[in-house]
């Protein structure tokens, strides 16, 4: 699989049988659900938000997977009321998609037992607004990864539910630590930091890139993920607030519009 290309090209990142089976494990098997698995998938298939449920859930959990070409609302929709789907792994845009259609109105989604949604954040009030289309006392809570990770990392066990826009806790078996700019552990609750984050559901490195491995991995293990959290004190809650090459990528962009102004003024 590929990761982001936002700090330059994309780079093939190493994930082994083992990684797909311990995700699959922690993720979708812990705990067992009291209810029949059914999923529709309308995700691509060489991302990693698809990829689990779409070529492992189907052989080892023997989860009933329908597979449409591409996601369309009406189409999406229709299928989950005509099979009676139990579980939904979406992405915002199909959320606030769906939301937004007065299609919502004329298909169910009320066999939904559990919803996921992940890849980007997603505001409370679409969060809401989507839950209240699932099954009663359906969670639908928001999840963390990447594919470094395999795919989710973190997530809210099954019923748990939230509002807060939290992603949740790291799965079983993850070690997580915050770190400052100058990689220093400042991991307490409350206090920002970029999550670092080792197990067995993280790659092995990037395919011929030791300039890359050597750059996202410390000498303890874990992987650099770039995005910058905090877990609250009283809940244990993790949060995701901000993007470290995000940063630096606007300050760079910032620059460049001084640059240009000051030559638009002959400076």
């Amino acid at each position: 699989m590929f990761s982001s290309g936002t700090t330059g090209l994309p780079k093939a990142v190493r994930l082994t049988h083992g990684n797909f089976i311990a995700e699959h494990t922690l993720v979708f098997d812990n705990p067992p659900k009291p209810y029949p698995i059914s999923r529709v998938v309308a995700m691509p298939m060489f991302h990693l938000g698809a990829l689990p449920i779409s070529m492992i859930a189907p052989f080892r959990q023997g989860a009933t997977t329908y597979v449409m070409r591409r996601f369309e609302v009406e189409p999406y929709l229709k299928y989950h009321e005509k099979y009676s789907i139990t579980e939904m792994l979406l992405v915002p845009p199909m959320v606030v998609s769906i939301i937004m259609s007065p299609l919502r109105k004329k298909y169910s989604l009320k066999s939904v037992r559990l919803a996921m949604c992940g890849a980007a954040p997603l505001g409370k009030g679409p969060q809401s607004r989507f839950q209240a289309l699932l099954a009663p006392d359906a969670p639908f809570c928001q999840v963390w990864g990447m594919t470094e990770t395999t795919s989710i990392a973190t997530m809210f066990p099954w019923p748990e539910n939230d509002d807060t826009g939290s992603i949740g806790r790291p799965l079983c078996n993850l070690d997580t630590k915050l770190v400052d700019d100058d990689g220093n552990d400042i991991s307490q609750p409350n206090t920002r930091g970029e999550l670092c984050i080792r197990g067995p559901t993280v790659t092995l490195g990037y395919f011929e890139n030791p300039e890359a491995n050597e750059r996202d991995f410390d000498e303890a293990g874990f992987f650099h993920t770039g995005d910058i959290a905090f877990v609250d004190e009283k809940t244990n809650l993790w949060y995701i607030v901000d993007r470290k090459k995000v940063t630096r990528l606007l300050s760079y962009n910032v620059l460049s519009m001084d640059l240009l102004s000051s030559t638009a003024y002959g400076c």
